[in-house]
């Protein structure tokens, strides 16, 4: 439910009627309120997940890093040991 934004020069021509306006636009801003909160959580659970895999992702490029530095110095080894 959209809330009407147009200005208005008269609220209503009573005191009850400008409080039921209000309350009508309290209902409507706790509704919006709840919305949003709720798409917030949903943006939180996605960015923990992107978070998650971003970590995921530099632990296999770590452990490829390592292992071909093992490779590279086992190599270099081989060769000086193989020049002797």
């Amino acid at each position: 439910m959209e809330p009407d934004l147009e200005p208005r020069p008269n609220l209503g021509t009573s005191l009850s009627e400008r409080v039921q306006r209000l309350e009508i636009y309290y209902v409507q801003s706790v509704e919006h309120f709840v919305e949003i909160k709720e798409h917030l959580a949903r943006q939180n659970g996605r960015l923990d997940d992107h978070e998650r895999f971003k970590i995921q992702v530099q632990a296999i490029l770590a452990a490829i890093g390592f292992v071909l530095s093992l490779s590279i110095t086992g190599t270099v080894v081989m060769l000086l040991a193989g020049l002797r």
